[in-house]
């Protein structure tokens, strides 16, 4: 009954009794040490590498710097800054993106420079949330998870005044459903 159990096992075992190099060097014969060359050292499945979104892999997606990163972020945001969606809407309901989100904090920036409406989710209980006006970075405060939310002195905005919805998330299934930080 040879598992990988008794494998593990078995080298660990021959490990502990190694007393010199010439011991070290027999048991060195059945060990290698290195990335798997199948993933690479990602731990994923085949299946999760395969999929790509603007020419990247997760696996690649999760090996990004934080500076490969932000400059991925800058992008991805520039080229929704050129959406003729964005250019029409008025009123813009973004999420802020935290974590290995795309950052969307510059973005606010530039929405507001435009002088477009923009709007944040405010966290109630019951996972619940309101979509609220802000009009500068001094309209934020800290919130759940840590996440930078509007004040309640914000005002509250119907949906029907929103024009376009921003999401970041790190991924999407088929299905419509966010992987992200936060509450996704």
């Amino acid at each position: 009954d040879f598992t990988y159990y008794n494998a593990v096992y078995t080298v660990e075992n021959a490990l502990a009794k190694v007393k010199d190099d010439k011991g070290l060097k027999r048991v060195a014969r059945f060990l290698r040490e290195g990335p798997c060359r199948d993933c690479g050292g990602t731990r994923l499945a085949e299946a999760a590498r395969q999929p790509q979104v603007r020419s990247i892999n997760l696996a690649q997606a999760a090996a990004m710097t934080t500076a490969e990163r932000r400059r991925s972020d800058v992008v991805l945001l520039q080229r929704f800054l050129e959406l003729p969606w964005t250019a029409e809407a008025d009123t813009l309901l973004l999420f802020y993106g935290v974590g290995a989100e795309p950052d969307t904090g510059h973005l606010l920036l530039e929405l507001w420079r435009q002088r477009k409406r923009v709007l944040l989710p405010k966290c109630l209980p019951g996972r619940a949330m309101e979509a609220r006006l802000v009009r500068g970075e001094d309209d934020l405060w800290p919130g759940t998870f840590g996440i930078p939310e509007p004040l309640d002195a914000c005002p509250t905005v119907g949906k029907g005044e929103i024009d376009l919805i921003l999401v970041p998330a790190l991924c999407y299934d088929l299905s419509c459903r966010r992987l992200g930080q936060g509450g996704g």
